[in-house]
């Protein structure tokens, strides 16, 4: 029956401990029963009316009240029990049987309560003032009261708390300001003590009353918070652009700005610009990125490269994140007042009593622990004082917090709410590679001496990318197409085309030249294509026959374009056929107005 081992003198577990005693009535012929240190609440089973029922159905005679007959023992002896350490909280109105309680104002029956859970977030010597709530005690069906002069603490291992008033239900603490667990003993008023027998001779019983003492051990739990974030992250990015016509040549002179990001589908989308800096490339294409960033998705994103080259689309992103996690503690419960805390993400509370807490890197590519900075509440400077950890900072952090925030035997000296922040560095490289735009030369030769120099031949460029449209170099384009003239020793230059797109020039009109070149077709380079034409003729005989003046009767017109066609510098203005023709007729009327005027003239001197 003990709760302990009488051998080892280790305690019981609670499965092989004693709860209810239901049936002890039955134990007669004993002098001595211990039952301390065990799990017993109700003593009900020992009122006198439930023992005389018992006796009248046995055929025995119930028990007198003044002479106390046989009961449990044998005859003429006292029965004792010891129930000290029991939560007793249930007790008969009456207690049957010759059963000694001689001793029992000198007993502590034991009486456990829930912990009193307060939350302290913040320091500057916080105190509660709890109210704790009297556990019900009953005699009979009715409640017992305590003496007011009765309750007081007997051992107290919070640090300045006091007992300040009780009430019939309730007793108050002041000044609760850490973790532990007060025991506080009262007595029932002198109405609600317990009655029972004592035999003295054979023939004579004596009716005693003895106090009913109790002892609440009343835990206190008062937790505070422990939350871990980052600090603004070190990141240094490399960010270096390359030359697409040229191997591991850096490209100057490109632009690029900071937004941060949303990740949708695996891609860095661009959201708002984080700053005003450029970002701009040196003369071996690299520039060196350095930002403090909280933790958050980011890309960078090209506004600007050099001339002939395509600007380049694509965003680069990069993720800064918190990669340590806190366990431990106790990430929930509900206080005293009925607040619930829930289990949060990198957030627990801690108290004396809690598991200790861990930090835990989880890996992250590109990511490295700089240092660890702990603020915490200090007890004993009330105020909030700052360590920092560099070297196996995690590590270091958590042992700190495990030894400091106290145990069973300690108080610690954290008296507040805990912050862990971790600072991270992220050394990361970018490249970019910028597709250099490629173009054509278009020139025209003409192999007769005695061509008009100023005679222009018309040409056609057709792209196989209809997309094309707009300003290119020298020439405009409409749905990939532009039309233009070059006469004898002329060029026309196209740049800024994309890569690998095909192309076609042909001569719309040879006026019966013979025409040969050179790259008609191809595909634009990174590189300016050359492309070449020659008119000639074979013999002087078959020189062919140029319109009036060497100018052509016709003029292949552009195709028309929104945009304007920027014009070409070699480019002159050619009379159009009618206009020729007026010129002949005024020309002939005034060599006939001139011979009309000399014949009249010379008529006059006659």
């Amino acid at each position: 029956m003990y709760t302990y081992s009488q051998s080892t003198g280790v305690l019981k577990d609670d499965d092989e401990l004693i709860y209810d005693i239901t049936g002890i009535e039955y134990l007669r012929n004993t002098s001595s029963i211990n039952l301390s240190y065990n799990k017993i609440s109700d003593l009900s089973p020992l009122d006198m009316k439930h023992i005389s029922e018992l006796a009248e159905q046995e055929g025995e005679m119930a028990p007198d009240v003044l002479t106390g007959e046989k009961w449990y023992s044998s005859y003429g002896q006292n029965l004792y029990f010891d129930f000290r350490g029991n939560p007793i909280n249930k007790y008969p109105e009456k207690m049957a049987g010759r059963l000694n309680w001689s001793e029992l104002d000198s007993v502590n029956f034991e009486l456990k309560t829930n912990p009193y859970i307060l939350l302290k977030e913040d320091g500057t010597n916080q105190k509660f003032n709890g109210e704790i709530e009297i556990p019900l005690i009953e005699k009979g069906e009715e409640r017992i009261d305590i003496k007011p002069d009765s309750c007081h603490i007997v051992e107290n291992n919070i640090l300045g708390s006091t007992l300040k008033t009780y009430t019939k239900e309730k007793i108050v603490l002041n000044d609760l300001t850490h973790s532990g667990e007060v025991k506080i003993e009262f007595s029932g008023a002198d109405d609600s003590q317990l009655k029972g027998y004592k035999v003295d001779t054979f023939d004579m019983s004596e009716v005693i009353s003895s106090p009913l003492n109790s002892l609440i051990k009343q835990p206190i739990r008062i937790y505070t918070p422990v939350t871990l974030t980052s600090l603004p992250t070190d990141v240094v990015i490399s960010l270096k652009v390359l030359d697409s016509s040229k191997d591991s040549i850096g490209l100057k002179g490109a632009v690029f700005h900071l937004f941060s990001a949303d990740l949708v589908d695996g891609k860095y989308v661009p959201q708002k610009l984080y700053n005003q800096t450029d970002y701009i490339t040196d003369e071996n294409g690299k520039v060196m990125i350095q930002e403090k960033l909280p933790a958050g998705y980011y890309c960078l994103v090209q506004k600007k490269t050099e001339e002939n080259y395509l600007l380049e689309k694509n965003s680069y992103g990069f993720h800064i994140e918190n990669t340590v996690s806190l366990t431990g503690g106790t990430p929930e419960f509900v206080t005293s007042q009925g607040k619930e805390v829930k289990s949060t993400p990198n957030v627990t509370y801690i108290d004396r009593y809690s598991p200790n807490v861990s930090l835990t890197e989880n890996s992250a590519d590109k990511m490295t622990i700089k240092k660890v900075k702990l603020t915490y509440f200090d007890r004993n400077l009330q105020d909030y004082k700052d360590i920092e950890f560099v070297e196996d900072a995690l590590q270091k952090t958590a042992d700190w917090l495990n030894t400091n925030k106290g145990d069973e035997n300690t108080l610690g000296l954290i008296d507040g709410s805990v912050s862990i922040q971790v600072e991270y560095q992220m050394n990361t490289e970018i490249e970019v590679t910028n597709e250099r735009l490629g173009g054509l030369v278009i020139t025209n030769t003409v192999s007769d001496n005695g061509v008009n120099k100023n005679h222009k031949f018309p040409f056609t460029l057709t792209l196989d990318d209809t997309s094309i449209n707009g300003v290119y170099g020298e020439l405009n384009f409409v749905n990939g197409i532009a039309v233009f003239e070059l006469a004898n020793g002329e060029s026309v230059t196209i740049k800024g085309l994309p890569k690998n797109i095909g192309y076609s020039v042909v001569e719309n009109d040879t006026f019966g030249y013979t025409v040969t070149s050179e790259n008609a077709k191809g595909k634009i380079t990174n590189e300016m294509g050359m492309v070449v034409f020659h008119n000639h003729i074979k013999n002087t005989e078959d020189k062919p026959s140029l319109p009036e003046h060497n100018q052509p009767d016709t003029v292949v017109k552009p195709i028309e374009s929104t945009k304007p066609t920027k014009p070409n510098k070699s480019h002159n203005s050619i009379p159009k056929t009618e206009d020729r023709t007026l010129i002949y007729l005024w020309t002939t009327l005034i060599i006939i107005s001139s011979g009309l005027i000399a014949v009249l003239f010379e008529k006059r001197k006659i």
